[in-house]
């Protein structure tokens, strides 16, 4: 039975997924209107049209799908006489149309990041400051007072970098580099305690020492908050290529629907500071994602663009938009197997 918080949890969840979505867009919409191209719609979600409303020649609408939206420019992928359309704009104009949703993803995410940072009392400096009990890292080499650098060649640089790799580990040994008195220490098979969920049969690898905190200054601050977001886009790349190396199983992406229960859980715990940390992570997702060069992605049009004007020469559009139409439906294939993936492990869970 679903309680009234839940859902509760889970509307607000949708609606910050959708101001996701809403960021993304509107840094498309904001470079079109910069650049003067004629904007037919504004909507956010897919689907059937709920709400809407006319201001000048452009349509804002809200969709019944809360997952997705668009910006429709007249020409983006079809010819157009109008001097204002997408496709009779110079290259580089379209260029900074495509890549701008992405990039105000990766500055919301930014200052969401630089909100948490301002608000903790002290920053991670990745220097060991103690071990807890129980702890077999020491045996192994680790000392008080390391600097941790890398984990099995992964930079370190913030929590979110130590977090991600200390998820990837289970129980296999590591190798760490550390800095101990201005010397550079290479610690061979490093291991750690383990964790065993019985019910997934998941190993997790469980941290045995405390990391030391350093006081805030305005530009360490600036600084953590800009690496803490590029180790978000790191791993969004590394979990990319684990899937296309057969690392990782299709079946473990998350899609919206996944994603939206996560961000309810988050909600319903009253987890605020967590939340905030995974909406950085997806809006950073969004942008990474969307800059793939893939047809139908930002990404893919971006890649045109740059060959255009690299070469002096546009490609066809009707030829462009025959791409695009395609990885589109590619897409939108790869997008019905992940929401199949999804709600089959929604229904699972409430079956237990």
């Amino acid at each position: 039975m679903v309680s009234f918080n839940m859902i509760i949890s889970i509307l607000v969840a949708i609606l910050g997924f959708g101001i996701l979505i809403f960021i993304h867009e509107l840094g498309h919409y904001s470079v079109a209107r910069w650049c003067n191209i004629k904007i037919d719609e504004f909507a956010i979600g897919m689907g059937p049209k709920i709400f809407g409303f006319t201001r000048g020649e452009t349509l804002y609408s809200i969709r019944a799908v809360p997952f997705g939206g668009y910006v429709k420019m007249e020409g983006e992928d079809q010819e157009s006489d109008n001097d204002r359309a997408f496709c009779n704009k110079p290259a580089w104009q379209r260029f900074l149309v495509s890549v701008a949703g992405a990039f105000m993803n990766f500055l919301f995410g930014f200052i969401l990041m630089l909100c948490l940072v301002i608000s903790s009392d002290k920053i991670s400096d990745m220097t060991v400051s103690g071990f807890v009990d129980e702890s077999i890292s020491d045996s192994f080499g680790l000392k008080i007072g390391d600097k941790i650098l890398e984990i099995d060649n992964y930079k370190i640089k913030t929590a979110s970098d130590f977090n991600y790799i200390i998820a990837e580990i289970a129980d296999r040994p590591v190798d760490i580099l550390v800095k101990r008195n201005k010397e550079i220490i290479n610690l061979k098979q490093v291991k750690f305690p383990v964790f065993e969920d019985q019910e997934s049969d998941i190993k997790i690898a469980m941290i045995d020492f405390k990391i030391s905190q350093k006081d805030k200054t305005f530009f360490n601050v600036i600084k953590y908050s800009y690496d803490s977001v590029i180790s978000n886009i790191k791993s969004v790349y590394v979990s990319l290529r684990g899937l296309i190396s057969g690392k990782y199983k299709l079946k473990q992406m998350a899609g919206p629907v996944k994603i939206t229960e996560i961000m309810a859980t988050s909600v319903a715990s009253n987890n605020i500071r967590q939340f905030i940390k995974f909406i950085v992570l997806i809006t950073v997702n969004l942008g990474v994602l969307n800059l793939l060069p893939l047809p139908a992605l930002d990404g893919g049009r971006a890649i045109i663009l740059l060959f255009s004007m690299i070469t002096k020469k546009n490609i066809n559009q009707k030829i462009e938009g025959y791409i695009h139409f395609i990885g589109f439906a590619l897409l939108m294939l790869l997008s019905v197997i992940i929401f199949y993936n999804d709600i089959v492990s929604l229904i699972n869970k409430i079956i237990k």
